[in-house]
């Protein structure tokens, strides 16, 4: 009797520390992807850059800050994703070859205490078009 009163014990203690080591939760942390980068030239308002960024986890596509610049330093124009991560900036900065995007990181709170983050995403988009003014 003592015996079994034992073993109960030993497993009732380790189905506590298995349920308390479950309730702490987790923090994730995500990739950002930036997809191509599209633009055309709008006539007397200046150029229009749009795409895409994707992310293992849907969360990480919604409401994203998106910044478009001519270099690393300064971003230029700002936007936020959709909920399918899409985006959308009109320019005013004139024609560059090279374009830079990056998304801002954030985090998204999951279900209690798990933490889903969702880290920063960058990309540059070389164009050899010539949609410069003047240039169709």
């Amino acid at each position: 009797m003592k015996r079994s009163a034992f073993v109960l014990a030993i497993v009732a203690c380790a189905g506590l520390v298995a349920l308390a080591t479950s309730a702490q939760g987790h923090t994730k942390q995500y990739p950002t992807k930036v997809g191509k980068v599209k633009r055309e030239l709008v006539p007397g308002v200046g150029y229009r850059y749009w795409g895409q960024i994707t992310s293992p986890e849907p969360k990480c596509e919604k409401r994203r800050t998106v910044s478009v610049a001519v270099n690393v330093v300064e971003p230029t124009e700002t936007d936020r994703t959709d909920s399918k991560g899409n985006w959308e900036i009109m320019a005013t900065f004139g024609y560059r070859t090279e374009t830079f995007v990056t998304v801002s990181g954030s985090s998204a709170q999951s279900s209690g205490t798990h933490k889903h983050t969702c880290k920063v995403g960058q990309g540059s988009t070389v164009f050899t078009d010539s949609i410069e003014p003047g240039n169709p």
